[in-house]
């Protein structure tokens, strides 16, 4: 998730706080990803569509694409390296990551079978070689599990990190072009960021936002390069 690349899309994964996660999973919730250079893009599981606002003028979405059945997780990432984003739904019911590269609507181009039942999606690029990596955060071991080879094998990049009822989320806080692994807090309306990637303390801790938000990360105003908190109300 690097400045231009749409690293880390704010995730709205549909988790009944977002997604972007990015969590309290309810695969029904609409997605939301606005970045600078980045789009608003809103999920409708209703007809199960991604609409995007290309323009960015509020209008009418010029971007809709038919994408996922009923019950699946929506994400936005790059994942293909060409420098946009790529409509991917994440299905519980198969653990799998399936992502429309080609951008019309038809099959997945890219499936990746990762993660187990109630393990939290994720999209974010932690090794910085430009493509988003199907990650997964396990609530019940409190760990963020990445699949840097894209490859559906075992995690190549493991870190513990968070405690009961944190919000999961990815983003590069530091500028360094990789995704760090952070979590939101709501008990204490605080991000921790791990910027050292080691799953040792929050390198990062910045309070933010009232109880009832929901949490983002995304480089808003653009000036440093680097993903900044952010919450919708």
């Amino acid at each position: 998730m690097k400045p231009g690349l749409i690293l880390s899309l704010l995730f709205l994964l549909s988790f009944g706080w977002l997604s972007s996660p990015i969590q309290s999973a309810s695969p029904t919730s609409t997605l939301s990803a606005v970045l600078p250079g980045d789009d608003p893009c809103v999920y409708r599981p209703s007809v199960l569509r991604f609409f995007c606002d290309t323009n960015r003028g509020g209008g009418d979405a010029e971007f809709v694409l038919v994408f996922g059945i009923a019950g699946d997780t929506p994400l936005l990432g790059d994942v293909n390296g060409d420098g946009r984003d790529d409509p991917c739904v994440y299905r519980p019911s198969v653990q799998r990551f399936f992502c429309d590269t080609a951008r019309n609507g038809g099959d997945a181009e890219q499936i990746i079978m990762f993660g187990i039942a109630d393990d939290i999606p994720l999209l974010g690029d932690l090794d910085g070689d430009g493509h988003d990596d199907p990650c997964v955060y396990r609530p019940s071991v409190l760990r963020f599990f990445c699949d840097t080879a894209r490859n559906g094998g075992d995690a190549e990049l493991i870190i513990a990190f968070g405690i009961a009822n944190d919000i999961p989320l990815l983003g590069d806080l530091n500028g360094d072009g990789r995704d760090e692994p952070c979590v939101y807090r709501p008990s204490v309306q605080r991000f921790f960021c791990d910027t050292a990637r080691d799953g040792g303390d929050a390198d990062l801790v910045i309070a933010f936002g009232i109880a009832g938000d929901v949490p983002l990360i995304g480089s808003v105003a653009r000036q440093f390069g680097v993903y900044v908190p952010i919450v919708t109300r």
